[in-house]
């Protein structure tokens, strides 16, 4: 049986909310399995650096974007010696440009890609267009590498990486559960902003739908009882850059 051994967060930058002056911290994950190396979730687009006028459009009115050359995805997976094609898949949370902004990255690849339909079906066409950037995802519907992901399953058939569906945040939100030898990690992805979202159960600002938002949170919090570890969405500071172990040999 395929096990989990670590999984290392890299920082993506930084995404703000201009008229509450607080910024959330992007996050994605290397999760290194007997498998291969898997990625959850990609940060964001490389045309916040090059062409910042084309990606930004309506999210200038109240966002601010703070992201560098070295928070690419190319440049944090090159940090720990790996390109695109040595994934043996890529999870997306959810299609939100600061998770999803890397995609491209893998397109006209054979790495799979891991994408709720209903997701997708909702980005391309999303009246909440500051959330969505058609330049992150729209290669994926002819995309011959995209898994469509209706369903909790196991990925690649390891049940070591169990992806779950936690609507509410988005429409098609996905979660991850690692099985290491030892310790068992959840990464909630948005459907969990931070801890404190967790522990006060209280669901993370703007949601797609606030009931399967609630849902979704109070099926996290039962699993996170079974778990020794939770990283929640833009609440990483501490595993920041440094593996977080799931397996004693693997240290």
């Amino acid at each position: 049986m395929n096990h989990v051994s670590n999984v290392i967060p890299m920082f993506m930058g930084e995404v703000g909310f201009k008229y509450k002056k607080e910024a959330l911290k992007v996050y994605s994950y290397l999760i290194y399995t007997e498998n291969g190396i898997y990625l959850f979730d990609t940060g964001l687009n490389t045309l916040f650096i090059s062409d910042i006028k084309a990606i930004m459009e309506d999210l200038v009115v109240f966002m601010d974007v703070k992201v560098g050359a070295e928070h690419m995805l190319r440049s944090k997976l090159a940090e720990h010696g790996l390109e695109p094609g040595d994934l043996k898949g890529v999870i997306c949370s959810h299609l939100h440009f600061d998770h999803a902004g890397g995609l491209r990255v893998f397109e006209g690849t054979d790495v799979p890609l891991y994408v709720n339909p209903r997701e997708y079906e909702y980005a391309q066409g999303s009246e909440r267009s500051f959330e969505y950037k058609i330049q992150d995802h729209g290669f994926l519907k002819d995309a011959a590498n995209v898994v469509w992901t209706s369903e909790d399953m196991d990925i690649d058939g390891m049940p070591c990486m169990k992806l779950i569906q936690t609507p509410g945040h988005s429409a098609g939100h996905q979660s991850l559960i690692l099985t290491g030898r030892e310790r068992r990690l959840l990464l909630t992805g948005d459907a969990v902003y931070s801890w404190d979202n967790m522990k006060s159960n209280r669901v993370p600002p703007y949601p797609f739908k606030k009931q399967q938002a609630a849902d979704s949170l109070e099926r996290l919090n039962l699993i996170s009882g079974k778990c020794d570890q939770v990283i929640c969405g833009h609440d990483c500071d501490e595993f920041m850059d440094r593996s977080v172990y799931l397996d004693r040999q693997a240290v």
